[in-house]
C-alpha cells in the first residue's frame, strides 16, 4: 500500500510524517486490526468485515453529524437469538445507571412537516409463518432486582402541550392510541386493548386492574366517553360465571334500595344516572 492518499497539513504525507492532523483521500482497504486512538472521521461509506464473525468494539461514541442522516446505521445482516438479538443487543449483561434522568436511549427529533403524520421511532413486527405464537411490534418491560424497589412501570407516555395555544376544534390530544386494522375474516377474538394480571399476590393498599385519575387543577367533562357509530350494540360483556364465589354479578332479585347513582350524559339528551343500590331485599 503507498501512502498517495494519506494528506497532511502540508499536502501529500511523507516520512517522517510530522506534519499531522493526517486525512486520507482515496479507497482503503485494511485486511488486519486498526486501532484508532484519536477521532475517527469517514466522509463516505465505511464498511467494515465480511462474516458474521467480525467484530467493531468501540469505546468512545459513534456520532452521526449532518443536518439529515438518512440511513445513518442501517443492518443487512442475519437473524440474533433471542438472548443477543439481531441487531442492538447488551447480550445478557446489565448496564447500570446510578444517576437520576440517565437512560440507555435518548432520541430528540422535531416534526417540521405541515402536513401528514410524523413518528419519532417506526417498529414494525410482521407475521410470515403460520404459527400458534405470537407476534408483537413491541415488547417491553420493568422489572425488580432488589427488596423495596422503587415503583415500577414498563411503558410511560406523556403528551406535552405545555403552555401552547391550539384553536383548531378537531385537533386530538392523546396519551395513548390503540388501533386495529383489519379487512380480512378471523375466527379468533378481537380486544383493541387487552388489561390482564397473572400476580401470584396481592397488594395490601389496594389491588385493581385499572386506575382512572385526576391530579390536574381543572375539571374536565368526565372519566370515559364513548363514540358507539351505531355499532356497539351493548356496553359490557361479562365473560365471568355469575355462580363464582367473589363474582361481581349476583343473581339476587327483589326490591332494590337505591342509595347512590352514576351520572352519565348521552348526546342530544343530557344527563342521565344509573342507580345503585345498597341492598336488594
Amino acid at each position: 500500500m503507498t501512502n498517495n492518499g494519506l494528506r497532511s497539513s502540508v499536502g501529500v504525507a511523507a516520512t517522517p510524517f510530522t506534519q499531522g492532523p493526517y486525512t486520507w483521500d482515496q479507497a482503503l482497504t485494511i485486511s488486519n486490526n486498526l486501532t484508532v486512538t484519536g477521532n475517527f472521521e469517514v466522509d463516505g461509506t465505511f464498511t467494515f468485515g465480511d462474516a458474521a464473525t467480525d467484530v467493531l468494539t468501540v469505546h468512545g461514541k459513534i456520532l452521526g453529524d449532518g443536518t439529515a442522516v438518512a440511513n445513518f446505521i442501517k443492518f443487512t445482516g442475519s437473524v440474533g437469538t433471542a438472548t443477543d438479538g439481531t441487531l442492538f443487543s447488551t447480550g445478557s449483561s446489565w448496564i447500570s445507571h446510578a444517576t437520576a434522568g440517565q437512560c440507555a436511549f435518548k432520541i430528540l427529533a422535531a416534526n417540521a412537516a405541515t402536513s401528514g403524520d410524523y413518528a419519532t421511532m417506526r417498529i414494525r413486527g410482521r407475521a410470515d409463518a403460520v404459527s400458534s405464537g405470537g407476534t408483537e411490534g413491541i415488547n417491553v418491560s420493568a422489572s425488580a432486582n432488589i427488596a423495596n424497589y422503587g415503583d415500577l412501570c414498563s411503558g410511560y407516555f406523556a403528551v406535552q402541550p405545555n403552555a401552547i395555544t391550539n384553536n383548531s376544534a378537531s385537533n386530538i390530544v392523546t396519551a395513548v392510541h390503540a388501533v386495529i386494522d383489519r379487512t380480512g375474516a378471523s375466527s379468533g377474538r378481537t380486544w383493541v386493548a387487552w388489561i390482564d394480571t397473572h400476580q401470584q399476590t396481592k397488594s395490601d393498599a389496594g389491588d385493581y386492574l385499572m386506575r382512572l385519575s385526576h391530579n390536574g387543577t381543572v375539571a374536565n367533562d368526565g372519566a370515559i366517553t364513548i363514540y358507539t357509530g351505531g355499532r356497539m350494540p351493548t356496553l359490557i360483556n361479562f365473560e365471568i360465571d355469575s355462580l363464582n364465589p367473589g363474582s361481581m354479578l349476583s343473581t339476587a332479585t327483589g326490591t332494590a334500595t337505591i342509595t347512590h347513582k352514576i351520572a352519565c350524559t348521552i348526546s342530544g339528551v343530557g344527563t342521565v344516572y344509573i342507580p345503585l343500590a345498597s341492598g336488594i331485599a
